[in-house]
């Protein structure tokens, strides 16, 4: 299994993309239901077997690949403009079981230390080597292609489950990303940010708007050793917000939801068919996700040479794949 890291030192960019991710787990869900019982697209970036993740021994027993499952990397990039170049700051897995009718999420940090595939300036292609997941997306020479190279290296970090769809944003969608539900109330998880003395106590209730909505998911306190671990909790806390008041607008406006969503989808980098989209928003109304559907990779943080890095427990990334992706052969 793989490895992952997180970064202690802010980058001025690095939580903004999380929001525009936000509304990618949202809208793209949306889109997804027309193709469940179609061939699902594949884009295969390297040579990796397709089949290989459809029967998986572990500890002696067979498991089998739940085929109900439809997944979906969202990205959230750190750049104003898509074919920049820049590093993934937001990664997520999205996960709709067909069976179960439900959404999971899993947050994947961006500093993860995993093999990625590394190109020279002229595309050349110097095989796999272990360096921050954020950096894979750098070395596609187009939106696209950094997109497909994300998704290849987050598939074989989950037994090389196919990764059909894939959505990227920049961090110039965030006004109108906040803007899609207005003020936001979300509860507070953590004391992570009650050094800022400005009513962001544990368990407390804020209100969020495109004023502090930055400073809410981004700021932490760079004295603190691993202060990533509570901004991630924040972040969790305020996704599920999000996408909360997100169905409920859908609820009472759903044209113009989908009128939103259809200015929004267009700048960004994506597989899905947008031409769907009002037939099928409905489907992020029947679908169930709670809190116990948001998964955080758990592992260690440690301090690296130039970057804090943050070690996944193998066993339980292992544990977590089997629980999301896969069904034990026979089992009753």
């Amino acid at each position: 299994m793989a490895t992952m890291t997180n970064k202690k030192k802010q980058n001025p960019l690095t939580i903004v993309a999380v929001i525009a991710a936000v509304v990618l787990v949202a809208a793209v869900l949306i889109l997804l239901y027309h193709n469940h019982q179609s061939n699902l697209r594949t884009e295969e970036v390297g040579t990796t077997n397709e089949h290989a993740h459809r029967r998986i021994e572990v500890d002696g027993k067979q498991y089998v690949y739940n085929s109900d499952l439809i997944s979906l990397l969202v990205l959230g990039v750190d750049t104003t403009e898509l074919d920049d170049r820049g590093q993934t700051d937001a990664i997520y897995l999205v996960v709709l079981d067909r069976g179960e009718e439900k959404i999971k999420i899993i947050s994947i940090s961006r500093d993860a230390m995993v093999p990625i595939r590394l190109f020279d300036a002229n595309g050349k292609d110097l095989g796999w080597e272990t360096q921050h997941l954020a950096l894979a997306y750098s070395f596609g020479s187009t939106a696209e292609r950094g997109c497909l190279l994300v998704e290849e290296t987050v598939s074989r970090m989950f037994f090389n489950v196919p990764m059909v769809y894939y959505a990227a944003a920049d961090i110039s969608l965030l006004p109108r990303i906040q803007n899609l539900v207005g003020k936001l109330e979300v509860v507070v998880p953590n004391a992570s940010l009650e050094y800022l003395d400005q009513g962001y106590d544990a368990g407390s209730t804020v209100v969020i708007t495109d004023e502090n909505v930055e400073q809410f998911v981004r700021s932490r306190d760079t004295e603190q050793d691993f202060s990533n671990d509570g901004r991630m909790e924040r972040q969790k806390a305020y996704i599920e917000a999000y996408l909360a008041q997100l169905k409920e607008r859908l609820a009472s406006d759903f044209s113009g939801v989908v009128s939103d969503l259809s200015g929004i989808l267009p700048r960004t980098s994506t597989n899905i068919d947008l031409t769907e989209i009002t037939n099928f928003a409905n489907m992020l109304l029947d679908y169930e996700f709670s809190d116990e559907d948001y998964y955080i990779l758990e592992g260690e943080s440690q301090s690296g040479m130039f970057h804090d890095e943050f070690i996944v427990d193998e066993a339980a990334l292992q544990e977590l794949a089997l629980k999301i992706f896969y069904k034990e052969e026979n089992a009753k």
